[in-house]
């Protein structure tokens, strides 16, 4: 098992807190590659939940703000951040990865090639959350 978790590559769709969360634990169990992809900019909001972005990021591109931290997570780790929509990825874009994670991604945004995309025997993981609002 830990062999095939060191090889894997992995593509994470959104850097919200949730998308964090994931990233982080990803990093530090040793994938080969992760590649975060968002396209938002960090907000005021974020910085309640998104650790990975520091503060002074506020207005830049999520993924891009989170690379630093993560990076130091495990040097190991090849991480990479796009700021492109996830849901202007095409099925060609997916099969560089084992495993795609989709946080917060309403089933109409995520393309119809992702399900399928990726390598023979790859695992799309959609991972939704739900909270409530005051």
């Amino acid at each position: 098992m830990g062999k095939r978790l060191r090889s894997s590559r992995v593509c994470v769709l959104g850097m919200s807190g949730l998308g964090c969360e994931v990233s982080k634990n990803l990093v530090l169990s040793g994938v080969k590659e992760l590649k975060m992809v968002d396209s938002k900019l960090v907000s005021e909001e974020d910085a309640t939940s998104q650790f990975l972005a520091p503060r002074d990021k506020i207005g830049e591109n999520r993924a891009e703000a989170s690379l630093q931290r993560l990076q130091q997570l495990n040097p190991m780790v090849e991480v990479s951040a796009d700021t492109a929509n996830a849901k202007d990825k095409d099925a060609e874009f997916f099969k560089k990865f084992d495993i795609v994670v989709a946080t917060n991604c309403s089933k109409a945004n995520l393309s119809a090639s992702t399900p399928s995309a990726g390598r023979e025997g790859s695992l799309l993981c959609r991972i939704c959350w739900f909270g409530f609002g005051l």
